[in-house]
């Protein structure tokens, strides 16, 4: 929701009526994910301006999700960002959402 909030007025009425036709909530605060959000931060896998990004992965991871799609090849759409969540994850024991753009999740689902 932070970020819908940055986003230009036109963007932020076309993703509110998403959100409302498509009855999605975001997610409350959880500490396991704050906790897992700052162990990627100190683990170096994105920088503190990609808090938010950290935070979806963070979230995903705990929610168990088989893939994240973002459309962000610059931070988070990338093998670098995947490699670095995989050794925080795997040393936390967390399974890891595979990080994909909507491209390449289509391409894997076909």
């Amino acid at each position: 929701m932070v970020e819908l909030a940055d986003a230009p007025e036109e963007k932020q009425e076309q993703m509110v009526g998403a959100l409302v036709r498509f009855s999605i909530a975001d997610l409350p605060y959880n500490e396991k994910a704050d906790t897992l959000t700052r162990a990627y931060l100190d683990g170096g896998v994105l920088s503190q301006k990609h808090w938010h990004d950290l935070a979806h992965i963070a979230y995903a991871t705990l929610c168990k999700c088989r893939y994240l799609v973002s459309c962000d090849t610059t931070h988070m759409a990338r093998e670098q960002t995947q490699t670095r969540v995989e050794k925080i994850n795997k040393t936390l024991r967390y399974p890891t959402p595979q990080i994909l753009t909507p491209l390449e999740l289509l391409e894997k689902l076909q």
